[in-house]
């Protein structure tokens, strides 16, 4: 069981015999009760939960529950078939709101199986039980397909091993989306093995261990997590990234070279930005500098204007436009002469006109 909070998802995976055993590890595997449990753990807080199915089948008494447990959730549930689901399996595969398989995943469907002793009387007794069985498990079917009972009688519950391809099982309407950017898992003789040689094949192996092809030394690395996929990162890479999980990717050499560069010229990018805009930071302060010195000396201006022109109140300037104007008027004012020698005349003029009575023309007052 993964779960991955911050996007709401989990993914869930039932590798194994259903109600199967694990000899490995000396436990039961895919019980019903056990999978519910952790089911509805992580659909309190997902949204989206991603059911890995690779499994012979098994017993119809854990399968049930878990098909109804999926498809009564009010969660989005997609199914993915990543090596096979056969029996029990293949059914508890369409509780999907969207059903994935590979080309070479493989489906089998066929009427409920059971071992039973006894004599006659009771061996008829067995078989009708069977038929209630098969009825409950041809309505799933019925379900996923739109079809009738009959159909399904003549189809897929037919006393045969129906068997279909990942691709032919969507022609048949089973699996809603092939899946084409990874290899399933799927024995090379599935073709020829029996029921029961592939429930002991199943139910002997460690399905949480892989091996990646590109690393040997995480040959034992655990593998619990979903498979995801890094779009970007493989557009970076020109390659597509095997045994990518949420825990993240291994890149193998000439992957993480390209990579590697990528993030180099990156960083080279980033520093040149850096630089840039801190030169335009520093050229825009020493413009705001600027512009307040030269506010702060036509502000000075205009109030020694005001001061040396005695203006006050409405009369006084505000702006350098008005002080020059100010300036100019009161030069014209002042006979455009310098201040000084119209002083001096008009103190000449004063004299002549005080002593109006004297003549300076006269030899003593020009020697």
């Amino acid at each position: 069981m993964v779960s991955n909070a911050s996007k709401k998802e989990a993914t869930i995976h039932i590798y194994g015999v259903i109600g199967g055993f694990d000899f490995k590890k000396w436990e039961p595997i895919n019980q019903a009760d056990q999978f519910v449990e952790d089911f509805n753990k992580i659909e309190a807080d997902a949204d989206v939960i991603h059911v890995k199915i690779n499994s012979p089948g098994g017993n119809i008494h854990d399968g049930l529950p878990i098909y109804n447990t999926l498809k009564n959730s009010t969660k989005e549930i997609k199914t993915y078939i990543d090596g096979i689901a056969y029996s029990m399996a293949s059914l508890i595969a369409l509780a999907g709101d969207t059903v994935y398989a590979y080309k070479n995943s493989m489906l089998m469907f066929h009427n409920g199986l059971t071992y039973s002793y006894g004599n006659a009387k009771e061996m008829r007794k067995q078989a009708d039980v069977l038929d209630v069985y098969d009825e409950s498990l041809g309505s799933i079917i019925e379900e996923k397909l739109g079809i009738t009972e009959a159909e399904v009688k003549e189809k897929y519950l037919n006393y045969n091993d129906n068997f279909f391809t990942g691709k032919s099982a969507k022609k048949e309407g089973f699996v809603d989306e092939i899946i084409t950017t990874s290899k399933a898992k799927v024995p090379e003789n599935i073709s020829t093995m029996s029921p029961t040689d592939l429930m002991e094949h199943y139910s002997k192996m460690n399905f949480k261990e892989f091996t990646p092809a590109t690393n040997q030394s995480n040959s034992q690395k655990k593998n619990t997590m979903s498979k995801k996929t890094y779009a970007k990162l493989e557009k970076i890479a020109g390659a597509t990234l095997e045994n990518a999980t949420e825990e993240g990717v291994f890149l193998n050499g000439p992957v993480a070279e390209t990579v590697e560069g990528h993030v180099t010229d990156l960083e080279d990018q980033l520093a040149t930005a850096t630089t840039e805009r801190q030169t335009a930071l520093d050229e825009k302060a020493t413009a705001e500098s600027n512009l307040q010195t030269l506010t702060d000396e036509n502000t000075q201006l205009v109030a020694n204007v005001n001061t040396t022109l005695g203006l006050e109140g409405d009369a006084a300037v505000a702006t350098v436009a008005d002080a020059v104007s100010a300036l100019e008027a009161k030069i014209a004012e002042l006979g455009k002469q310098p201040g000084e020698t119209h002083t001096k005349a008009k103190k000449k003029a004063e004299a002549e006109s005080e002593f109006s009575y004297i003549d300076f023309s006269a030899p003593m007052y020009n020697p």
